[in-house]
């Protein structure tokens, strides 16, 4: 289930030699901590896991994926691309070694920005070296935190755009923000299971989803969906892969995709209303003219 950006470094690991296992999710999208505890062996260095699917929302299991790693001395990483912004996450109760958040989703910062949570019994190895503005005798990298991995010149407009989103975050409350997302999913939902051949991918209890909803119509291809909202009534959708080939193929949507939306804090019901009737007759239209 997880996003290019998790497993391509991990395909570069492989291709150093690191032994590289991908469990398989249900067809719902989630991973069961069982299947995960099966495939562990005793060099597993790592259990990594992306919190909440972007391209269905399905929520994985994390807390028992950290007993998992704590019974079996694995280091837990979780991307919380998805998640951080919309569910509480604590990196100290939830055992958490590695937490990697960007910053332009949930976290509702400019692109270019994120962070990484870092437990202090992890020690690192900088991958960029350069001018850290301390420790400036030593002729290498420094590895204390954070100088050593902050290598150049920062990006301080993107860290107090991060930083003013993070404030309106703790401002408005979490509870609240994830609140309107998930109402607003849920009247997305409904309206979307109206139109005959349509199909919602994921978790079929919406509770069990979380930031974003996926849909394909039988018939009608997702990337012409998506031109027919752009072109007709000015709504942004994504479509196709969404960067997570492995998941369309759990889900059964590779290779065509899906159409995905993501309402955030700014959108309204009567936006969703607007959008779901837009779907009726994009996908009406598209119908007819096949």
């Amino acid at each position: 289930m997880e996003h290019n950006s998790l497993l391509r470094p991990l395909y570069a690991l492989r291709n150093k030699g690191v032994e590289l296992s991908i469990v398989p999710a249900g067809p719902d999208g989630v991973v069961s901590a069982e299947a995960i505890r099966r495939a562990v062996q005793v060099n597993t260095r790592m259990i990594a896991v992306s919190h909440v699917s972007n391209v269905c929302g399905a929520i994985q299991p994390i807390g028992d994926l950290a007993g998992l790693c704590s019974d079996t001395g694995a280091l837990f990483l979780v991307d919380a691309a998805q998640s951080a912004g919309y569910l509480p996450i604590d990196v100290e109760l939830g055992a958490i070694d590695l937490l990697a958040v960007p910053g332009h989703k949930g976290m509702l910062g400019p692109g270019g920005t994120g962070l990484l949570y870092v437990a202090p019994h992890i020690q690192l190895s900088s991958v960029i070296q350069g001018g850290t503005g301390s420790h400036s005798t030593a002729e290498e990298q420094p590895q204390i935190m954070p100088d050593g991995f902050e290598a150049g010149t920062h990006n301080l407009p993107g860290i107090a755009g991060l930083h003013a989103g993070i404030e309106f975050i703790c401002e408005r409350g979490l509870s609240a923000l994830y609140q309107h997302g998930h109402g607003l999913l849920n009247l997305a939902e409904q309206a979307l299971r109206d139109i005959p051949g349509v199909t919602i991918h994921g978790p079929a209890d919406p509770s069990d989803r979380c930031s974003v909803l996926s849909f394909t119509a039988a018939g009608v291809d997702p990337a012409l969906l998506a031109a027919e909202l752009d072109h007709g009534f000015d709504i942004a959708v994504r479509s196709g892969l969404h960067c997570a080939p492995l998941a369309h193929r759990t889900l059964g949507t590779f290779p065509g995709g899906t159409v995905r939306i993501s309402p955030g804090w700014l959108t309204t019901c009567e936006e969703i209303a607007f959008f779901s009737d837009a779907v009726v007759q994009c996908v009406g239209k598209i119908r007819r003219s096949a």
